[in-house]
């Protein structure tokens, strides 16, 4: 049997409480480097000005779905309206007040220029504004109809009548 494998190493109380000091100090000085990295001002302004960008986003959305939510009633009521304006009864108030909630649409648009999402407002009041003119025109476009058939229906009886005038006089 080998006895110096057994063998103690002695080590002495200045050298013991220098190695605890060693050990602490780096401890103590890698503690502090990784909570100085960890919580360096630039990384917490990092992490907080993410916070604010993000309940920023969170904000415009809830903005933008609360207009959502006016906008949908408002372009209900524009679509009756639509549909039941008549332009034979010369009422100018019904289609000045479509007018102006279709022009509402386009300020709301407007307002918010810079956000995309505010886009479909412009296009809805296109939309509208076309939609509110081509029954207006069509209705032209029928009454003059009306107008010319009447006109020839007149005419061809006047024709008649003007062909029994002659044959009469003979």
């Amino acid at each position: 049997m080998n006895k110096s494998n057994n063998k103690k190493i002695y080590v002495n109380r200045k050298e013991r409480i220098g190695g605890l000091i060693y050990v602490l100090m780096f401890f103590i000085i890698g503690a502090g480097m990784s909570g100085w990295i960890l919580l360096s001002q630039s990384d917490i302004q990092h992490v907080f000005s993410r916070k604010d960008i993000v309940s920023a986003k969170m904000k415009r959305q809830q903005d933008f779905k609360r207009e959502q939510e006016k906008a949908v009633s408002a372009c209900d009521l524009i679509v009756e309206k639509i549909n039941t304006y008549d332009p034979s009864v010369k009422a100018v108030y019904e289609k000045n007040d479509i007018e102006f909630m279709i022009n509402e649409l386009r300020r709301d648009y407007e307002a918010n220029r810079s956000d995309k999402r505010y886009m479909v407002y412009l296009h809805l009041a296109d939309f509208y504004q076309m939609w509110f003119n081509d029954k207006q025109y069509l209705w032209h476009l029928d009454s003059n109809y009306i107008n010319a058939k009447q006109n020839l229906e007149e005419c061809e009886l006047g024709l008649e009548k003007k062909k029994e005038e002659v044959k009469s006089g003979k």
